[in-house]
């Protein structure tokens, strides 16, 4: 019943590996649009072919040389816009994962390009650095109450 609904063959993974893909967000408009079993199918396939999977409830802690970075995926538009709080109980939960307690925030921004998303984060640096280091500190503070 949507415009667009969107599904592929499971051996495309190999596209993602080839290309490098290590993770993916499943916390999407798309995520579900052949039900539930085809949901589970893309985690059991994108899995098999060592791509860690996170979204929704469902996080994950990776090591990326020697660093143990918690994934999360909150899809806001799914649920409305007031996500805040369970963006905050997702953290708990990673935090609670992570056996160290180093951590380092790394701003970045989901894509390289402006105007439009080109699914290549780059890390922030100068004013917009600290702006969204402002905004991580504002959303952590609830954390630690």
């Amino acid at each position: 019943q949507k415009t667009f609904a969107f599904k592929g063959n499971p051996s495309y993974t190999e596209i993602l590996t080839q290309g490098g893909v290590e993770a993916t967000n499943l916390a999407n408009n798309h995520s579900h649009d052949y039900g539930d079993q085809s949901y589970e199918d893309t985690i059991q396939y994108l899995e098999a072919d060592g791509i860690t999977t996170f979204g929704y409830d469902r996080t994950a802690v990776m090591d990326v040389k020697g660093i143990k970075v918690g994934l999360i995926g909150i899809y806001e538009l799914k649920d409305g816009l007031g996500r805040q709080q369970r963006v905050i109980d997702t953290i708990r939960e990673v935090k609670d994962q992570v056996e160290d307690d180093v951590t380092n925030i790394i701003p970045c921004s989901l894509s390289s390009e402006s105007g439009y998303n080109n699914y290549q984060p780059m890390v922030l640096e100068g004013s917009e650095k600290e702006r969204v280091l402002q905004k991580i500190e504002e959303f952590s503070a609830a954390l630690n109450q």
